[in-house]
């Protein structure tokens, strides 16, 4: 198939976008920098006929001028019920929607992994980044009835709770953050529009780490290195990594299902990893993959949320864009249970994640360590990693 790719540049995207052409796919890879990807350049490099790029923005900006105060208004009415009608309802301009038709013509199916992902920010921004590009996208993808429509999504729908191998089914708790009421309100927006037709489903990643994770995996060795990551409440809480090769493995299996399910219902699909671990046994693989000892830093889980409480108060008496250095959704994440079943998407296109936990995180560190000592971004086909028998 030929499939068109939004956040090609990400961590997940680049990976994908490997995973893809090496299954044989042709791929539009949508990116908004200004030249193209080391880790990208490469995979063109060995797949010239397979891979293109298109640096269309997906912000769809016709469709903006009316909806930002709207969107506040019901915001501060219903953080959690009002908006998924208001979400759904809004109008697209014309432009806009040709544009995203244009984007994508010629192409038989879509994955759309572009999000703006964090703990700190206003909802106005999370909406604008994470619901109304896949609204645009999702619809002209209707209308062109493309094979199969994949939104990547994120556990982090389910609300930190107790998680302990939790299925699509639930438990869900409340969305007390942007981010997991963006990505709630987009998969509301897209099983809305399956059943007027669209072959839609979603794919929601755990924790999600692996060779190029500057975001969190690389920022957490530079904190165990220099000796100040340690844990919360003795970090007895199980969490849920997922290796980014597992994860794009999945992504890749969910797309020719989708495309091939002839009576094909909208979906939604949890991709998690190996094993059962609690943050402390993380933290201390991590360290061993470092050749560090394990950190014995430890906070008290109920006093770093209320710490959070206040540092969120204070940055948002100044209006600081910057997230405070601890906020409640991290400590929310650490002192909560939050490990998630993969049985579903194993009965539906035969996910089973491959990569055993310690030998992800060795591979990871070595290409962590690689990229500070050549500057060199080491990204998908740069390396190796071993899989479980």
């Amino acid at each position: 198939m030929k499939v068109f790719v939004t956040g090609s540049a990400g961590f997940i995207g680049q990976h994908l976008i490997h995973q893809l052409v090496e299954h044989g796919h042709s791929v539009v890879a949508s990116h908004r920098r200004g030249s193209v990807p080391q880790a990208l350049s490469r995979i063109q490099n060995q797949y010239p006929r397979q891979l293109s790029f298109s640096t269309d923005h997906l912000d769809f900006s016709r469709s903006l001028p009316n909806l930002k105060s709207d969107l506040m208004r019901a915001w501060r009415k219903d953080a959690r019920l009002g908006l998924a009608s208001f979400a759904l309802d809004y109008e697209i301009d014309n432009a806009d929607l040709e544009s995203a038709k244009q984007m994508i013509a010629d192409c038989d199916a879509v994955i759309h992994a572009a999000a703006y992902a964090g703990d700190w920010g206003s909802f106005e921004k999370f909406f604008v980044a994470n619901v109304h590009p896949l609204r645009v996208l999702a619809q002209a993808a209707l209308e062109k009835r493309v094979k199969a429509f994949v939104f990547v999504s994120s556990v982090a729908v389910h609300g930190f709770g107790q998680h302990n191998n939790s299925s699509e089914a639930g438990p869900y708790y409340p969305a007390n953050n942007p981010y997991p009421l963006s990505k709630r309100l987009a998969e509301s927006l897209l099983a809305r529009l399956a059943s007027q037709g669209l072959r839609a489903v979603t794919v929601r990643p755990a924790m999600v780490y692996g060779p190029g994770d500057t975001t969190t995996f690389y920022n957490l060795f530079d904190a165990l290195q220099k000796g100040i990551m340690g844990t919360l409440s003795h970090g007895a809480f199980l969490t849920c990594p997922v290796h980014v090769d597992d994860l794009c493995n999945g992504i890749v299996a969910c797309l020719k299902w989708t495309a091939n399910d002839t009576q094909h219902k909208y979906q939604a699909f949890n991709l998690s990893g190996t094993g059962s671990h609690t943050w402390r046994s993380l933290l201390d693989q991590m360290s061993g993959a470092l050749d560090l000892t394990p950190s014995k830093i430890n906070l008290n889980g109920k006093l770093a949320f209320l710490s959070a409480c206040v540092l969120e108060f204070f940055f948002s008496l100044v209006r600081s864009k910057a997230a405070p250095p601890l906020t409640r959704y991290r400590v929310d994440q650490l002192c909560s249970n939050y490990q998630f079943s993969h049985q579903k998407a194993n009965e539906h296109f035969a996910y089973s994640p491959q990569v055993d936990l310690k030998d992800g995180l060795i591979a990871c560190v070595e290409a962590w360590r690689l990229s500070k000592d050549s500057n060199q971004d080491c990204g998908p086909s740069s390396r190796e990693v071993v899989k479980t028998p």
